[in-house]
């Protein structure tokens, strides 16, 4: 290995330790954080927003030693990707200790003890959010892909914590347990805990990104079609988000009082359109339990508004009223309607580049 070589790997190895002294100095906030909720210690609290300050001065740090990096080798390839990985850590680490300092403060601000089922709850939540953070700091101190990718799907379970304890807070909410404030100051907890989850999952990207060059893959977004029967709109809506974003859009349809068959004339224009008419036959009844809504990203109301057909837009979904026109319109021109909706929401969501279709 020649003298620069040397020189160079000993400066990633700088930078590498500095981001792990930063990761272990967040980890001991963010465990901290916890424990002075659940245990409603406000001198650790107070303790713990204080040693924020070290940890900004540390994330300082790195982005210097980064930037001289550059200047000292003008990167390339794989060494550019790293320094720019840990760039954007550098700054997800700042705020994993930020949303710490946070939850110290709200701590702070509490009249008692969090007690009851939402602190069953939040411990949950928070015990589940500082192990994927963990996880994902291992990835990068053992260069493990694989493990980053692993560590990603542990946000679908914080997920589903977050519901949990969100539900619990609005229980106490609405039997008057505790006083508005508190209430308050447990819900920027919950959203805090939740923003670890979410940052973790971006080191497990950067990770990714700076050993494999691989960016992330976007999931498919999940659209639910909504009208009174599913005639007409709902095949016509999921034939044309099939043809314009195959891939980047899972579609399905639903009715209040589904008819038994597809209108024939919409069966006749999706065979001769080319379209997989059986794919999109067979009504569908709105028979589903309320949890169930929350696995569609929108839901698109085509007959009515969406209130008609959902009490509550679960909070991680969207809701459309498009109103699509159908009486006395001829079958072609509503399809070209509903693609036109479909484009345009699919290149707001996924820009213009995800349009898979031909």
């Amino acid at each position: 290995m020649s003298h620069y070589e040397r020189r160079l790997e000993a400066d990633l190895e700088k930078i590498r330790s500095a981001v792990l002294d930063v990761a272990t100095a967040v980890d001991n906030n963010l465990e901290a954080a916890i424990r002075a909720l659940l245990t409603a210690d406000t001198d650790l609290a107070f303790a713990t927003i204080l040693q924020d300050h070290p940890i900004n001065r540390a994330v300082e740090a790195v982005d210097d030693i980064c930037h001289q990096f550059v200047v000292r080798h003008l990167p390339s390839a794989g060494h550019l990707r790293f320094i720019s990985s840990v760039l954007r850590m550098d700054v997800e680490l700042e705020r994993i200790g930020d949303y710490a300092e946070t939850i110290c403060r709200e701590v702070a601000s509490l009249h008692g003890p969090i007690e009851g089922q939402f602190r069953n709850a939040i411990s949950v939540m928070g015990r589940d959010a500082i192990d994927m953070y963990r996880q994902a700091i291992k990835a990068f101190r053992e260069e493990n892909p694989e493990q980053a990718l692993a560590t990603k799907q542990l946000a679908k379970g914080i997920e589903r914590d977050f519901h949990v304890a969100y539900e619990q807070l609005a229980a106490e909410g609405e039997t008057g347990v505790g006083s508005a404030r508190d209430r308050f100051s447990k819900l920027v907890v919950l959203s805090s805990l939740e923003r670890v989850s979410d940052q973790a999952k971006n080191l497990c990207e950067d990770v990714v990104w700076a050993i494999s060059g691989e960016r992330k893959k976007r999931r498919p977004l999940r659209i639910l079609f909504l009208d009174r029967t599913n005639a007409v709109l709902g095949p016509l809506a999921i034939a044309a988000g099939r043809k314009s974003h195959p891939q980047s859009g899972m579609y399905e349809m639903a009715a209040v009082n589904p008819v038994a068959e597809v209108r024939q004339d919409v069966t006749d224009f999706l065979a001769a359109t080319g379209h997989n008419g059986a794919e999109v036959s067979g009504p569908r009844p709105i028979d589903w339990p309320v949890e169930r809504w929350g696995d569609f990203d929108v839901i698109v109301s085509l007959e009515g508004g969406y209130n008609d057909y959902v009490a509550r837009i679960p909070f991680n979904s969207v809701g459309l009223t498009w109103e699509i026109a159908t009486s006395g319109v001829d079958v072609q021109e509503i399809y070209r309607e509903l693609q036109s909706r479909v484009v345009d929401l699919m290149d707001t969501v996924r820009g213009t580049e995800g349009a898979d279709g031909p």
